[in-house]
Order: structure tokens, then sequence, then C-alpha cells
């Protein structure tokens, strides 16, 4: 402990020493609050000028009595004097007719003007990010982005699907766009039980969107083609929070929020329970007599006795079996440091309990940031390092099978005039598995209170970067980082089975006998890894005073690695006890495991032409392990154009005050997924005309040529966009 406090201290105390030697650090702002990035302030009558960051922070040699001029496109220049503190927040004004000159994040974690972009780039600050307090990264942007489609199923924990400009593959999952935290790609794995029916959200969901300062939607292949066929569907570029020089700066952010389903079927109101027209006591669905209002005795007779209820359609009925939902989302954020190391710690906590009943749809959710800024004279170091602890619970959405299951199926099967929510006491003696008023479906509150599905995982990614400034012109940059997550699943489903003689086992009005569940157990084990690094060199000159140019070249290295086990038992022998061993049949077995590598090399030049007209081109090359040896490389071009003509022409006079032109033209190719290329052994499986047998077989193993055919001449997927 003593060596925290020792390290905070010098954290906190730094800021003073700078200042004891003559500098003072800051934060430009216009009257909105909203950062200038890249302003330059000088100390007036002396050479010495500094340019603030992205972020807009700075640090400048400068005394008390000194007065500082901050300059920037689009801002009045503002002049302040230093005072007794060493920190020093600077306001100044958006000049009158202007337009903020934005900065937004582009491919491989560059900056640049928006100005200067010819293609489509919609980029968000942590204000808009996390408006309404969200759980999920993007959950507050949906029907802000032009041209985007982004939506998730509304669960706690549920998948993020994000469309940009349409589909452009028959695969659902191959339609998403790549996710990038600075500058380094992110896995948006999924991971799902043994029958797909449970949604366990995406990678994107584990991040905390409080620790986020803004987001850029790159939505061209123009925008995104540096990253290759990662991004053929475009990009997602988040930037992190970072901490700034001065007084330590604690933060908290917490929210407690209530929500209730929105948008239900409708359901026909005119006919009860029954069928082709007639009433039938056992019967799971509306098709019988129309509803007249007159009270019936419905459900099975139980000891003498039945209940009974009025033919009436139940207002709210669906809406009634739900529960209002309950969010609580906190984080707590240190940050500050001195003229050398600035840190930013956060905690994100968040436990969120859906609208079904019970705990069933449950995320508990921790996680940690930690990032660190040093600067030394012409080298910096950049690190992040963040970790992400879930546990999710989800109710079963898909069809039931002869294991159980299939909790909205069985909601579906209720009558419009038997009221939903008196099954809640699912072992009430008319409600029971024996005497459920039909035999073909199961208690909704059956499924949610003894069947389950549960995620745990443990995620953690980062990067470290590092930079060095050989002139003004020519600098450096190397940045390597990674995602690496474990996820472990269990599912269940209890064994039951009517009692003989019971209204299910046969004993109702149509003599139908309800199917048994007979109980399972399903437990997977998962790993998705990413290695990700960079090189750069990154040349910035002004050619004359009409023209300047930014240019970069650099090397990309990318691996994944996925590894998946799993085992599923049937039948089970003792009820309740949900382990792999309770089965007179065998576990059935799957383990599989990818790898593949891409590398890459990339180059980019942006010609300016008196700021006001940019010309830009970039090119790629990826050599990927998942194609043919003979013809494994992919090239893929971009090019795009910015023509600012407000900056053109005179338009004090015209009600436009910021007119711009811009065309795009970009290539993506995206590689196979692994091992479609050559021959696979599986597991040997022999069809005997009556039947087949499985390898391993009295202890003999065998294996065969899978049975998915490969293609040696397979080749990329390109897409082109104009």
């Amino acid at each position: 402990m003593r060596k925290v406090v020792s390290l905070l201290t010098i954290l906190l105390f730094s800021g003073v020493a700078a200042w004891s030697q003559g500098k003072v650090s800051g934060t430009v702002r216009d009257q909105n609050g909203d950062a200038v990035p890249y302003a330059t302030i000088n100390v007036q009558g002396t050479k010495i000028s500094v340019s603030a960051d992205v972020n807009a922070n700075f640090t400048i040699p400068a005394k008390a009595g000194d007065i500082l001029k901050i300059t920037a496109v689009g801002i009045e220049t503002t002049t302040v004097t230093v005072g007794s503190e060493p920190v020093l927040n600077v306001l100044v004004k958006r000049a009158a007719g202007t337009v903020n000159e934005v900065v937004v994040t582009t491919a491989l974690g560059q900056t640049a003007n928006k100005a200067r972009l010819g293609y489509s780039a919609a980029t968000f600050g942590t204000a808009a990010i996390n408006k309404n307090a969200p759980v999920g990264l993007l959950d507050d942007l949906g029907g802000k982005v032009a041209g985007a489609d982004i939506s998730n199923t509304g669960g706690p924990g549920s998948s993020v699907k994000v469309v940009l400009r349409g589909y452009g593959n028959i695969a659902g999952a191959g339609n998403q766009p790549l996710y990038v935290i600075d500058g380094v790609p992110l896995s948006n794995a999924q991971f799902q039980n043994a029958n797909g029916s449970v949604d366990f959200g995406n990678g994107i969901n584990g991040i905390n969107p409080n620790d986020i300062q803004s987001i850029t939607i790159l939505k061209g292949t123009a925008a995104s083609s540096l990253y290759g066929g990662l991004a053929r569907n475009g990009a997602v570029m988040i930037t992190t929070k970072r901490g700034s020089s001065g007084r330590l700066k604690v933060e908290y952010d917490g929210s407690l929020n209530f929500s209730q389903v929105g948008k239900l079927p409708t359901y026909q109101r005119e006919f009860g329970q029954g069928w082709a027209g007639v009433f039938v006591l056992s019967e799971n669905g509306s098709w019988g007599p129309k509803l007249d209002g007159q009270d019936r005795l419905w459900g099975a007779t139980v000891d003498n006795s039945q209940l009974i209820k009025p033919f009436s359609y139940i207002q709210n009925n669906l809406r009634n079996f739900y529960d209002v939902g309950r969010e609580i989302n906190n984080t707590v954020s240190l940050s500050g440091g001195g003229d050398i190391t600035k840190f930013y710690f956060s905690y994100g906590n968040v436990t969120s309990d859906g609208v079904v009943p019970t705990k069933s749809d449950y995320l508990a959710r921790n996680t940690f940031a930690l990032r660190t800024n040093s600067t030394f004279s012409k080298f910096n170091i950049n690190s992040s390092f963040n970790y992400t602890n879930q546990r999710l619970n989800v109710p079963n959405t898909g069809q039931s099978s002869s294991s159980g299951g299939g909790v909205f199926q069985s909601v579906l099967q209720i009558p419009v005039d038997i009221p939903i929510s008196d099954f809640a006491d699912y072992k009430n003696k008319f409600f029971n598995v024996d005497n459920y008023f039909t035999p073909y479906a199961e208690n909704p509150y059956y499924g949610l209170h003894e069947n389950g599905d549960q995620q745990l995982s443990d995620r953690f990614f980062g990067n470290i970067d590092l930079g060095y400034k050989f002139t003004n012109s020519l600098s450096a940059q190397l940045r390597v980082g990674g995602d690496f997550t474990n996820a472990r699943t269990k599912s269940w489903n209890e064994v039951n089975s009517p009692s003989p003689g019971s209204w299910n086992a046969g004993n109702n009005v149509e003599g139908a006998i309800r199917r048994d569940d007979v109980g399972s157990v399903y437990q997977g084990s998962d790993y998705f890894g990413i290695i990700n690094g960079d090189f750069l060199l990154k040349y910035t000159t002004d050619i004359n005073e009409n023209f300047n140019i930014d240019a970069l070249a650099g090397v990309n290295y990318y691996q994944t690695d996925q590894r998946s086990e799993s085992a599923f038992i049937t039948d089970l022998t003792v009820p309740g006890f949900f382990n792999l061993s309770n089965s007179g049949n065998p576990p059935i077995t799957s383990d599989n495991s990818f790898h593949r590598k891409r590398i890459g090399a990339y180059a980019q030049a942006t010609i300016g032409f008196k700021n006001q007209v940019f010309l830009q081109g970039n090119v790629r090359n990826d050599f990927s392990s998942t194609l043919p040896l003979e013809n494994y490389s992919i090239f893929y071009p971009g090019a795009n154009i910015s023509w600012l003509a407000s900056r053109t022409f005179d338009m004090s006079n015209s009600p436009l005050s910021y007119l711009k032109f811009r065309a795009a033209y970009g290539r993506t190719g995206s590689d196979p997924d692994p091992y479609l290329v050559y021959a696979r052994l599986g597991a040997g499986d022999v069809n005997l005309g009556f039947g087949s047998l499985t390898f391993p077989f009295n202890g003999v193993t065998g294996f065969g040529i899978n049975n998915v055919i490969a293609n040696p001449g397979l080749t990329p997927i390109f897409t082109d966009e104009f």
C-alpha cells in the first residue's frame, strides 16, 4: 500500500514540480465546451510555440505574467495571461460563419481534420455516446448514423448488429464492420450454446461506454481499405479517454434505469381457446368459437375441481407476463499526471435484470481500465490495459426439443382468453407438469425456473504504442496490441414427465400425451485471441505556400486463434443433478481449433492545395494463410478527393456557410475462413444403409475425409465501392 501511495504522490505533485520549472499545462475548449484539437499556443513576444494534441491538451514553457496567444482554424485569436497556477484552461470562441473543424479518427488510428476527408465519417463524442447511460457501446447511436442499421435484441448483454450501407454478403456475420480501439482491431466473437438458440452477446458488448472519448464510423471501403478485408464492411473507430496533466481528477457516473417491453405482437380479439371453431379444453391455440364473455370452466380437472373464468379477450395479457427491468450502472475514474506522464484509471460495474421474469435474463459486468501517456523529448510511449469480467444469464429463445427449453414458444401457445401471469405459480396443482392446461406445450414459468443458460467470460485487451519524432516532418510509430477472451458456457434442462393417469399423460379430452423432457446438460469452453502489430513511418511537409503533403507507409501482422471444446449429454438419470456424468449415454463431444495469419504492407498519401482541395490515395497488399499457397496475395487500392468550395469562393452573402464536394473509390479483398483449401480429416462415420457406424467403435479409432469439399482454387472476395 505504501508503494501505491508513493506513486500517486509523485503523479499528484509532478504538475507542481513542472510549474516550479516554468511550465503551464491546460486544455483549449470553445464556448460549447467542445475540445479544440491542434490549436497553436504561443508565448507572445517569443518564438516559443506548441500545438495541442487531439484531445486539446497542451504543455508549454511559461511563467506567471506571460501572455499566451491561442490560434486555430475557425476560432477567434485569443490571449490569456498566465496566473499563479500551473494549470490553465483556455476558453476560445468560434469565429462567426465558420463550422467546427472536427478532428476524427481514421484508419490505423490516425487523426485527420474531417474537412480533408473525401469519404463519409460520422463522429460522436462521449456526451452523445453516454447520454442515456447505456450498458452497450452503441446503444445510444441507433438511428443517428445515415446509412447504418444499429440494433440489438433488447435483453441485457444481447448481441449488437451493425450493418453499414446494406448487406454485401449472404452470411449475416459477414456483414459486420471492423471494430478498432485506439488503432488495434477488436474481436467481435460470439460464443453460443449447444443448439444456437441462446444469445450470449458479441465482443463489442465488453467495453464500458464511460471509458470512451469518441466513436467515428467509417462507412465506405475508401475509408477503411487500409485495414484490408477485415474492414470490407466499414469500420467503427473507438478512441478511449486519456489523462491530462494537473491535479488529480475524480469523476463518477452513475445511473438507475427502469425498462419495460416496447413493441409486442398484436393478437386477434375475436376467437378464444379451441380448434376449428370448437371449444376444446386441452387446445393450445385461439382457433375456437367467438369470445362471448360467458363464464366457462377451463384447464384440467384435479381432485374433482376445476377452474372457472370469463371466455373473454384479456387486455395486456402478454405484456403482463413481463416484469419491469432494473439496471444499475456505475463508473468511477481517476486521472491526472505531470508534464511527462499522465494516467487514467477507471472501474465500471453494471448489474442489469431484464424484463423477463426471474433472473433468467441477468447481466453482471465489471470492467477495469488503466492507460498512461508519457512524453520524453522526441520519444513517447502510450499504454492501454483493459479487463472485463462478465456473467450472463439468458433465457432459451428457440424451439423446444426432447430435452426441454423454448420459453417463448410456450408463451405464444397460450390462448388469448387464458391469463398468462396466473401460471407463475408453476408448482400449483392446476399448472404443474401433470395438469398444465395443454399437453402440446409447457408452462413457460417452469422453463424459467428449472432450466438455464449461463456464460462466464474473462477478457483482456490493450496495446503499447511507441512513437519517435526524427524531425518536424518525419516520425515513426510502433504499436502492438491484442484482444483475448475466455468463455465458459453451461446450459441445462430439467428432466420431467407427467405422472401416469394425469391430465397430460393422456387423461385429457383429446387423449393426447405430453412428450417427456429427458433433460440435458451442455458445457463448453471457448477461447478467441487476436494479436496485431503495426509499424508506420509518417511524413508531413509543406511543399510550397500552396501545396502540402501527408504520407505514411507501414507493415502489419495480424493473427487470430480460436479454440472450442464442448460436451453434451441427454437423458438425465437423476433429476436436478446437472453434471456430465448424469446419464447412461456417453457425452457427445467436440474439439475445434482455428489459426490464421495475415501479413500486409500499405501506404497512403494526401496532397492538399491551398487548404481547399485534398486528394488522397492508398494501396495495401496482404498475404493470407487461408488462401492457396500458389495464390495467397491480395492487392487493393483506394482513392478519394475532397473540395471545400466554401473556402474557394466568397460565400459571405450566401445562406450557405459550408459547402463541400467529395468522391471516393475503394476496394477491399477478404480471404476465406481457415481450412477450406485442402481436405480435412474428421471422425469416421460409415453409412450402413440401415444406420451408421461412428468411430471410435469398440475401442477402435477411425478417421475419414471431412464431408466439406475442399477447393484449392479459392480466390479472395473483392468488394468495390464508388
